[in-house]
């Protein structure tokens, strides 16, 4: 990559402040599928919350149901319980601040939408979590509760928090809260 340009390890670095996972790991897979332009790294955050906020203004202007499910799966994660999908684009809009916290948890079924509808992703589809694909988003899991999105490219190759690392790795230093992989996305 030239000098300041944005890797597939970049685009999953601001998910370590934030709780942004599955965007971060949508972005990286079409990063690593050559989808995606150049993003200059001073302007990786800017760019990752200009496409929440577009993803979300599409389920607004379609009056889609998908985003109460963002807002009420958002909720249930500690820290969020007032979480607004209003207030978010509104504050990502006016507030210039990227140190901030932002946060926003994204249930399977919109991580798919996400895929088909902002990058063209029509094959993509909910596989099966006992499957073991590569080229997939991973969804580790606490039991049934969704917890935490990650890019597996393959077993020796996924994508969590500014790392590359095995998907051995990354199941280990998540083991405290999550027991496995509950939910798998692919067709991309």
């Amino acid at each position: 990559m030239p000098n300041g340009t944005a890797s597939t390890v970049d685009i999953s670095i601001p998910n370590k402040e934030w709780g942004i996972c599955g965007f971060s790991s949508c972005i990286g897979a079409m990063c690593e599928l050559g989808l995606i332009g150049s993003v200059q790294k001073d302007h990786l955050k800017t760019r990752l919350l200009a496409e929440i906020k577009t993803y979300l203004e599409l389920l607004r202007a379609d009056e889609n149901p998908l985003r109460w499910e963002i807002e009420k799966f958002t909720r249930t994660f500690k820290g969020y319980e007032n979480f607004s999908i209003v207030y978010f684009v509104t504050d990502i809009s006016v507030n210039k601040d990227l140190t901030a916290k932002k946060g926003l948890a994204m249930p399977p079924r919109a991580l798919v939408d996400y895929l088909q509808r902002c990058w063209g992703m029509k094959k993509a589809y909910l596989a099966d979590a006992s499957t073991s694909l590569n080229n997939v988003i991973l969804g580790l899991a606490k039991g049934k509760d969704l917890k935490h999105w990650v890019y597996k490219k393959d077993n020796n190759c996924v994508y969590n928090w500014g790392e590359k690392k095995t998907l051995a790795q990354v199941m280990s230093e998540c083991s405290d809260f999550s027991d496995g992989v509950g939910y798998q996305i692919a067709g991309f």
